[in-house]
């Protein structure tokens, strides 16, 4: 992907998709002078239990936000199902992150 940007562009790119068990967002990272800021969105499919791996890098600074809410019944059973919207105005981009019950829930 970083092939078809132009070297030395200074761009920064926000990277976002969609995985069945996570709403995530990643620190940035920069990679040949560009930075690209990760998003994880679209969690729905089987959101059981907290992740340990994502609460470890959310301590380490590595991850910025995941989706915590526990819907019950049990303590880690139950995370709630999400998606992000985008909302561009001319060159400024907002960004929410949505939880089933139509919340938001991100940051």
């Amino acid at each position: 992907m970083l092939a078809h940007l132009p070297a030395g562009a200074n761009k920064n790119v926000l990277w976002y998709w969609g995985h069945v068990h996570v709403g995530a967002v990643y620190a940035a990272q920069k990679i040949n002078g560009i930075t690209i800021s990760p998003r994880c969105c679209g969690h729905s499919c089987i959101p059981w239990g907290l992740s340990t791996d994502l609460q470890t890098a959310y301590a380490q600074g590595s991850v910025l936000w995941f989706e915590q809410q526990n819907l019950g019944p049990g303590n880690n059973y139950f995370v709630t199902n999400g998606y992000a919207t985008l909302s561009l105005n001319g060159a400024s981009l907002t960004e929410a992150f949505w939880n089933q019950n139509g919340q938001k829930s991100g940051p």
